[in-house]
């Protein structure tokens, strides 16, 4: 079939109705879901497209059924300088036979559409008289396919898609009627925690599950992902160094960025992330995904830096985290009225393991540890982790 058409122009589906009649019905097979639209895919000259943006049957009850079918677009664009009131394509077929279930794509419906195409690959004669058609005035246009080709895309806007199937006499039988709307919602803003590397001091955090928060412009469609790093002073030279360097989300290093969805804040899981330490410093980015018809478009985010802040362990703190990588049992033989340890101050500078921990690939080394070492020890045996089977007190 020959084509010169703007049937499909952009896409993020903001709502449709279906309208049922007499024995007709117009089904949605399917609609691909954009939010820019790229010039590449259509030809501004031929109106040649090469992205299929939906697909419907028109099929009734019994057959045949004369009908004819309108397709209209309309364009609520400032940049454009349109509204809905003006009429930028209509397309009326001259009534036909349907003799069983035919199928519409967007690029099937033009004002130069001589045939449609049923299901079961049988075609029917379409014929749209010039009388039938009625578009923009031709300047408006000329000035339209000029703003196109200086972005290189769609400009922002309403799309809006009508398809009705009417017989002989005017009567609608059914329709369908999309809103669709191009944009580029390529604004991506960090909020919490953190700021600039150079201030990460001012950024410190007294929790290890930050809650991390972003601001977009408006996107249904877009999803979003977090990437989440150690900056080591001495071994990282800048911030950007440290975000491409090994993540403590993902773990796996291969995924790049962990998948958030659509929301515009995180919480850092308890599983399934390295722990983030007290003391540590931590890079943070975050990527949105746009569906473009040229395939997912990404940008990123700046990069902030944050804080753990150290937390001050008391002396009871340190020993319930005793009394959990001890058992009760060991713990009171330690630590009671006739244990080695009674009396046991606490000192947060002199506590030792006598050998080496491997977690998760992560070694603890024999000698003195802190008190942060401590907690985490603790909550490793809280959560089935790792298991002390031995102790030695020198």
């Amino acid at each position: 079939m020959r084509k010169k058409t703007w049937s499909v122009l952009a896409a993020a589906v903001l709502g449709s109705h279906l309208l049922l009649g007499q024995n007709v019905t117009i089904q949605e097979n399917f609609f691909n879901e954009f939010i820019t639209f790229y010039v590449s895919s259509i030809d501004v000259t031929t109106g040649a497209q090469d992205v299929d943006l939906f697909e419907m049957e028109i099929h009734a009850d019994e057959y045949p059924v004369t009908i004819e079918v309108e397709f209209r677009i309309a364009i609520n664009s400032a940049p454009l300088g349109l509204d809905y009131n003006d009429n930028f394509l209509t397309v009326v077929t001259e009534p036909f036979d349907l003799e069983g279930r035919i199928v519409i794509r967007n690029t099937d419906l033009d004002m130069n559409t001589d045939y449609l195409t049923y299901v079961d690959g049988r075609t029917v004669s379409v014929s749209v008289p010039s009388g039938n058609i009625s578009f923009i005035d031709i300047q408006e246009l000329e000035e339209m396919q000029s703003m196109i080709m200086q972005s290189g895309r769609l400009p922002d806007g309403s799309y809006r898609f009508t398809i009705e199937v009417r017989n002989p006499g005017g009567a609608i039988l059914a329709g369908w009627d999309k809103v669709i709307i191009s944009s580029y919602p390529i604004s991506l803003e960090l909020i919490t925690p953190g700021g600039s590397l150079d201030e990460v001091e001012d950024h410190a955090v007294m929790t290890t599950y930050p809650f991390f928060q972003w601001q977009s412009d408006p996107c249904p469609m877009c999803s979003y992902s977090i990437r989440v790093a150690r900056y080591i002073p001495g071994e990282h030279n800048s911030a950007e160094d440290a975000i491409e360097d090994q993540t403590v989300l993902p773990i796996e290093q291969a995924m790049g960025f962990h998948e958030v969805g659509n929301s515009t804040s995180f919480q850092y899981p308890q599983t399934g992330a390295v722990d983030l330490e007290p003391g540590n410093i931590y890079v943070w980015q975050v990527q949105k995904s746009i569906p473009t018809t040229q395939g997912d478009e990404f940008i990123n985010s700046s990069i902030y830096a944050f804080m753990i802040q150290e937390q001050q362990v008391g002396y009871s703190q340190i020993r319930e985290a005793l009394r959990t990588m001890l058992g009760d049992e060991r713990f009171n033989q330690l630590f009671g009225s006739t244990g080695e340890l009674m009396g046991f101050t606490g000192d947060r500078e002199n506590i030792s393991i006598s050998t080496s921990i491997n977690v998760g690939g992560v070694n603890v080394p024999a000698g003195n540890i802190n008190q942060t070492t401590l907690m985490q020890i603790a909550r490793l045996v809280e959560q089935g982790q790792i298991s002390v089977t031995g102790t030695e007190v020198q």
